[in-house]
């Protein structure tokens, strides 16, 4: 289909054009306007990708070899004074699933975003210390995925925003930017990129709206910024 707006081609199931940011209402399905499904029952370790924006229930969180309840008061990965604590999304574990949102790249690609944050009060640093900002390899109900950080923006200029070219705001663009969806409110999701005005500081995204942006130090805990796993699918018979 194409923009009304621009006249842009853009994907069938977008809320917003990519190019100009015009909201595409009349196509956008249901559960992008507001009433969100709940998630797919999904086989263990078979996951049918049904159009972006659906819910998939599956992997459960761990710190360390403690099994983690989430929804979601994660909390704090331990004292930083002891050896660092490992993250881990493993087998599913009954009554405490990982949600994501499923969703297709304009290239194809295609990606599972956790719908909220999950660990705070942990450090970019620390994240990137376990691989968990550019990504590692990780096995859940015996299918293999790339675990990494959405890519927000550097922060400059025009990089912000519908229709910008980074991986936050263009999930925002297909699947909307709903709060019952992707649990924005409250709290900033750590990004890869360097903050464009400070070095040390790191990208963030969310909190009092779902396209915000800001900095934080990637050195120092902060109880309102946390880690927002994105899968890759990398089993060519998942797709």
């Amino acid at each position: 289909m194409f923009c009304k707006q621009c006249g842009v081609k853009i994907p069938e199931d977008s809320v917003f054009c990519y190019k100009c940011g015009a909201r595409v209402a009349s196509s956008a399905p249901e559960k992008q306007r507001g009433a969100v499904k709940p998630p797919v029952g999904d086989s263990k370790g078979e996951i049918v990708f049904r159009g972006n924006g659906t819910l998939h229930k599956f992997g459960s969180l761990r710190i360390d070899r403690e099994k983690v309840i989430v929804p979601y008061e994660a909390g704090d990965i331990g004292d930083r004074k002891t050896a660092k604590r490992k993250i881990i999304i493993g087998d599913t574990i009954s009554g405490r699933e990982l949600r994501w949102i499923e969703w297709t790249k304009q290239n194809g690609a295609k990606l599972l975003v956790c719908d909220r944050t999950i660990v705070n009060m942990v450090t970019w640093q620390e994240l990137d210390s376990l691989r968990l900002i550019f990504g590692t390899i990780m096995k859940i109900d015996g299918k293999s995925y790339r675990i990494r950080s959405l890519t927000g923006s550097n922060g400059s200029e025009g990089q912000l925003g519908a229709g910008a070219d980074n991986e936050w705001d263009k999930l925002l663009d297909t699947v909307g930017d709903e709060e019952d969806l992707l649990h924005w409110r409250n709290s900033f999701t750590w990004c890869q990129e360097a903050y464009c005005e400070v070095d040390s500081y790191r990208s963030v995204r969310g909190y009092a709206t779902a396209r915000g942006y800001g900095g934080r130090n990637s050195a120092i805990p902060n109880g309102s910024v946390g880690f927002r796993p994105v899968l890759e699918i990398l089993n060519e018979d998942l797709l």
